[in-house]
């Protein structure tokens, strides 16, 4: 962990504060917030100004700032919240899932959402439920960053793909979590810190030779694919206590959700 900037960092931040971003920067955002954007620009003051600034904009047009309120007035809220499975989610009954080292963990078991979802909830909808998800792990990481003062604090995800099915890998679902992955770099860099991708069937991997081609270098380089064999990994950086049974460790817990949607009418 990092518990204070270098020189040359603090330089680089006080660059970023009176430069193009200086009429966006908020009190909420800290230098321990500010440097993910210089990270995620390589430390050039203009690019990760240009980045800052659009990524303010799309939230003052989109009112992320309330998203938390106005999401519950889409008609699917109630079904997501309680059917996508995922740790963060309120009503998970999540334990707090951290690291060794204190940070955040999260279990999404993507392969257990049924792939025909599309079919009953609209891609606007599910990308604005994704967006949810976004400012809870956003909200999360604020608190352990500034309880570590550290700005580099991330997110270890763990997606067991075991549940995965040719139907997964459909153009609509491609495409669903392309948006996904695009919000989520415009607006929410460096919060990445490793993805376990465990249970990986054989389908995966000529999925993953087409997926990689649109992602960052870095991130790749974050991204673990394991088979079976995964326990003694997932255990050097998760404690017991913060890993299912499941998967090797103590904590009885798996977030609850996905299956069948048969016999679930279009939201509409």
């Amino acid at each position: 962990m990092l518990s204070e900037f270098t020189e040359e960092e603090r330089e680089k931040i006080i660059q970023f504060r009176i430069g193009p971003a200086a009429a966006f920067i908020t009190p909420e955002d800290t230098d321990l917030q500010i440097v993910r954007w210089l990270i995620a620009r390589k430390w050039d003051i203009n690019e990760s100004s240009k980045m800052f600034i659009e990524s303010k904009k799309w939230r003052q047009n989109e009112n992320i700032d309330l998203i938390s309120e106005w999401i519950q007035n889409i008609k699917p809220f109630k079904f997501l919240s309680n059917y996508w499975p995922n740790s963060i989610l309120p009503g998970k009954n999540s334990p707090k899932l951290r690291t060794h080292d204190g940070y955040l963990v999260v279990y999404e078991n993507l392969a257990e959402v049924h792939p025909d979802i599309l079919d009953i909830v609209s891609l606007d909808e599910i990308v604005k439920f994704h967006l949810y998800i976004q400012e809870l792990y956003t909200q999360e990481l604020k608190s352990i960053s500034e309880e570590n003062n550290d700005s580099y604090a991330g997110i270890v995800f763990v997606y067991d793909l075991s549940s995965l099915t040719m139907p997964h890998l459909s153009r609509g679902n491609y495409n669903m979590f392309q948006v996904f992955n695009s919000y989520s770099a415009n607006n929410y860099p460096e919060t990445l810190r490793r993805v376990f991708l465990i249970n990986a069937p054989p389908i995966f991997t000529m999925s993953w030779k087409v997926a990689k081609k649109f992602l960052d270098p870095v991130t790749i380089k974050k991204i673990v694919i394991l088979g079976n064999d995964y326990k003694k990994e997932l255990l050097s950086v998760i404690p017991a206590e913060s890993l299912p049974k499941a998967y090797g460790g103590t904590l009885d817990y798996l977030p609850a959700g996905g299956g069948t949607i048969k016999g679930i009418k279009k939201f509409s």
